[in-house]
């Protein structure tokens, strides 16, 4: 009996005008272990409305880099897959929990880039959606040690007073 290969994640369409989609990105002690995700969706005014905030989402604010999409993110508990960018797999790396999912909304892999109807709809709503959203991070790459000299400046830039 031979293995079937995990397919292409195909994207369902969204369930209504306010719905997201969603990624809970699987728990793993190691960091080197594959990623996997399930993407999920609902409303934004349903969950919004619940107590319990255990799904609440954090969005991810990044540069996409290189249209280089060559790694593979696993979905569906391994039956389908993503491509996604070297970048996007390093702030995954960086963002997957330990021991529970991580519910996460970055665009490259939330919004079905292949249909340009969907795009429309959803990138006026990316504000709200940010806004939404538990906690945002900002995703600037890998430590190269410019990124620290960088927010080291803007923190000194930060401090000079204002001249009236």
């Amino acid at each position: 009996m031979t293995e079937s290969l995990p397919a292409k994640y195909r994207y369902k369409p969204l369930i209504a005008r306010d719905a997201v989609r969603v990624v809970a990105l699987e728990p793993s002690m190691d960091t080197a272990a594959p990623l996997c995700c399930s993407i999920i969706q609902y409303t934004r005014s349903a969950e919004l409305a619940k107590l319990d905030n255990a799904r609440h989402y954090s969005a991810v604010s990044y540069s996409w880099g290189l249209p280089d999409f060559s790694r593979r993110l696993s979905c569906d508990f391994g039956s389908t897959f993503l491509h996604i960018t070297p970048n996007v797999e390093s702030l995954l790396r960086r963002l997957r929990k330990p021991v529970k999912p991580h519910y996460l909304w970055l665009d490259a892999i939330c919004l079905n880039q292949a249909d340009e109807a969907e795009k429309d709809q959803q990138i006026p709503l990316m504000g709200e959606i940010y806004r939404q959203a538990k906690k945002v991070h900002i995703w600037l790459g890998e430590d190269d040690g410019d990124a620290a000299k960088l927010l080291t400046s803007l923190r000194l830039i930060a401090l000079i007073p204002e001249q009236t």
